[in-house]
């Protein structure tokens, strides 16, 4: 520790303070930030920091680099605990930096008030990671168009601004000009698949950026840059802002039927005692409604129409028990609403919006939903792999990407060991000459019938939008169906764990002397209960039980990657690619490291080429396995892991910080292309 003090104290005496590199950071007061966040036209990132922790200095250096790109899309603030005293408590010190987004988000339409969405930035420290989070989270201030609501868009005062793109997310520098002429225009997208609209405007290539003045309609005919898109939208602009206005909450209308077939999703009541239970030691995404005397007005909207799609519960904060426990989940204000992540490592955070695209844009992005994207080549590898893997298919074939419900649907826990979700995102001739589907879009459910090769399939016929109805069809119609040959399944409480190996005997015994092949699924760290948990174990399991059912020479094991990595070394994998396979060649004493990704079909692939000699392999014949102990390494790790970053960065060498002028120009240019092409 007082090699780290004596490096840190050399560094910042070179330097006159974090952050005042580069000049776009700012840096105010904390009684300057109220004001400036009360309703911004821009995402705001928030830096509060110290001189001295590890990662204020990190963070400094990462973002000396990274924020001349997002000049036109974030306002940057630093807050220095040491110029103010009170700021930072000690808890608040030992969590430093704390690096916080805060994004506009229009006009709530229940209060009339503007909206800012608080997200904190709890990922790690690097260009690569925060830029992904910038890119996730720079808003975008403007409509959605279609043929429905069109009309209605040009009706609205002044000119409008139509970005025609075949991008699949609203590109980075029209989020951006929505910010710096938000209130100046109406800013609208249309996608590709909006054909009508397409034709009607005569757009005859993508991307298309028009305005909208009167009966005219004017053409960019530039480069996507984002300073000469400005210098023809200052011809337009309005002169003043215009007054905000919400966006219309429209809720779906859902036909009267016979309910009580449908499964019920119940709303829960929590309190002091029973919050661990559902909340914190529950898998799924979970809203909860915090309250006292009054309840939220968005409350019985979502109840009605996400139930089921979100677990739901209601916690009353009142009596003095119930308020003490909602003081420490963070809850300010009542009432109100707070999404619980489905990684609970991740706090707890308010939920804010302006529409049902915003808050169903929101949804999305905490669910983790998986769904293959399949294309006409790619079918039968996906029929495929539902049959491998002993499970139903079901296909959302439709010309767009899947709703919040069929991403809901794929993120359901009690699906995922017997379901596996594809989409078929292309237009209707196209589909229908792949599938033998009645309805376009559909959503079918598949499998391969017992003791035969032929594939049977069924079409849902009810709403797509109507969760209960699609969860009905999968639960109740699709696996019963086709899953009743489950004696063909290896169910989870028949599996056993698959081999740990912690001594050079066990291993020697389970891989070494054992014919075939030893697969060896390394993990990052001790293997533990929460490595059983882990997506990339069940995938392995699933192998497991796959090359059994097949009756191939293939023995598994699994290890600690990180205390074994002489083992790990031998087969060419890094630390950082962890977790990953390695496959040993028993009698020929050779190996190979996965080629591809910790899935099933590139597991699957690389395997059956390992076995029809199909892969490259190289000599391992002096393969060894160190005993030791683990447990006091990681420890090591752990505690040596802040210092050697910090060293990693303090000895960057003179030539690196005086790269010429010319090539630091051409690598910014570089990246703002990637990040603001429309």
């Amino acid at each position: 520790m007082p090699r780290i003090l004596l490096i840190l104290l050399s560094y910042l005496s070179l330097s006159s303070g974090l952050f005042t590199s580069p000049n776009e950071i700012q840096h105010i007061l904390s009684k300057d930030l109220s004001p400036i966040l009360e309703n911004p036209d821009y995402m705001i990132m928030t830096i509060i920091h110290d001189e001295f922790s590890t990662g204020s200095i990190i963070l400094s250096k990462v973002l000396e680099d990274l924020v001349p790109k997002y000049t036109n899309y974030i306002v940057f603030l630093a807050i220095s605990c040491e110029r103010e005293e009170n700021l930072c408590n000690n808890n608040i010190m030992n969590s430093l930096p704390a690096f916080q987004a805060y994004i506009p988000g229009g006009i709530n339409p229940y209060t009339s008030k503007p909206l800012i969405h608080e997200r904190p930035y709890q990922g790690k420290i690097t260009l690569k990671d925060i830029s992904n989070f910038f890119n996730e989270n720079i808003p975008y201030l403007g409509d959605f168009i279609n043929v429905s609501s069109n009309e209605e868009f040009l009706a609205q005062e002044g000119n409008k601004v139509l970005l025609f793109t075949n991008k699949d997310k609203v590109p980075l520098i029209f989020r951006g000009l929505s910010s710096k002429y938000r209130d100046r225009f109406e800013f609208g997208v249309v996608w590709q698949n909006q054909t009508l609209l397409i034709r009607d405007y005569g757009i005859k290539k993508f991307p298309m950026l028009i305005v909208v003045e009167g009966d005219d309609v004017i053409e960019f005919e530039g480069n996507n840059d984002f300073d000469e898109i400005s210098r023809f939208l200052d011809k337009y602009k309005a002169n003043e802002r215009r007054p905000q206005k919400a966006k219309k909450f429209f809720t779906y209308k859902t036909e009267v039927g016979d309910d009580n077939k449908f499964n019920q999703f119940p709303i829960v009541d929590l309190n002091a005692g029973n919050y661990g239970k559902y909340v914190l030691n529950n898998s799924g995404l979970y809203l909860v409604h915090f309250f006292k005397d009054k309840a939220s007005p968005e409350w019985e909207d979502i109840k009605k129409d996400y139930n089921g799609i979100v677990k739901l519960a209601n916690f009353n904060c009142k009596a003095e028990e119930e308020f003490e426990v909602c003081q420490e989940i963070g809850v300010k204000k009542y009432p109100s609403i707070r999404v619980f992540p489905m990684n609970s490592k991740r706090k707890s955070f308010e939920l804010i919006f302006d529409s049902r695209k915003n808050l169903e844009d929101e949804l999305s992005r905490e669910l983790h939903y998986d769904i293959t994207f399949i294309q006409e080549n790619t079918v039968q590898k996906f029929i495929n792999a539902v049959n491998e893997e002993f499970k139903v298919g079901i296909i959302l074939i439709a010309d767009g990407n899947p709703n919040l419900q069929f991403k809901a649907l794929s993120s359901e826990d009690n699906f995922k060991e017997f379901v596996k979700f594809g989409n078929f995102k292309k237009p209707r001739e196209t589909s229908l000459s792949v599938f033998s589907i009645k309805n376009y879009p559909s959503i079918i459910a598949f499998a391969k019938t017992e003791n035969t090769e032929d594939m049977k399939f069924i079409e849902y016929t009810g709403k797509f939008d109507d969760y209960r109805s699609l969860y009905y069809f999968i639960d109740q119609e699709a696996i019963p169906i086709f899953l009743n040959n489950h004696k063909n399944k290896i169910l989870e409480e028949d599996q056993e764990h698959i081999e740990i190996i912690t001594t050079s005997t066990s291993f020697s015994l389970k891989c070494l002397k054992k014919p075939g092949l030893c697969l060896i699924g390394m993990f990052p760290g001790e293997i533990t209960n929460k490595t059983f948990q882990s997506k990339a174990y069940k995938t392995l399991k699933n192998i497991k039980d796959s090359m059994e059912i097949r009756k191939l020479p293939v023995n598994f094991v699994i290890l600690d990657g990180i205390c074994q990595y002489e083992l790990r070394e031998y087969f060419g994998i890094s630390e950082i690619s962890l977790p990953n396979l390695g496959v040993f060649i028993t009698n020929k004493k050779k190996g190979a490291r996965l080629i591809g990704t910790l899935n099933f079909d590139d597991i699957t692939s690389f395997v059956d080429g390992i076995l029809r000699e199909k892969l490259e392999i190289f000599d391992m014949s002096n393969i060894s396995f160190k005993d030791g102990d683990c447990e006091d390494l990681n420890n090591i790790i752990e505690n040596n892991e802040d210092e050697d970053i910090l060293m990693e960065i303090l000895s960057i060498s003179d030539k690196e910080k005086n790269k010429s002028s010319d090539t630091k120009r051409a690598n910014n240019k570089k990246g703002l292309k990637k990040n603001s092409d429309l």
